[in-house]
């Protein structure tokens, strides 16, 4: 099985970003961009450490532009 991260699922993440920051404010967003960050990063970080897992992540660019 292999687990892609798209572009649409980061543009969705930065949707619920900007969502959360609109209604809770921007450190409630800022943390849940680090959350997502990390756990992103860990899955990347298991693929290196346990080849074929078949986890893939495709090109990971999260955060404010």
């Amino acid at each position: 099985m292999t687990v892609r991260v798209t572009n649409e699922i980061l543009y969705d993440i930065a949707d619920l970003a900007d969502n959360i920051e609109e209604n809770f404010g921007s450190q409630y967003a800022d943390l849940f961009e680090q959350e997502i960050t990390d756990t992103l990063n860990r899955i990347g970080d298991n693929q290196n450490l346990y080849p074929g897992t078949g986890i893939f992540i495709a090109e990971m660019r999260l955060g404010r532009q």
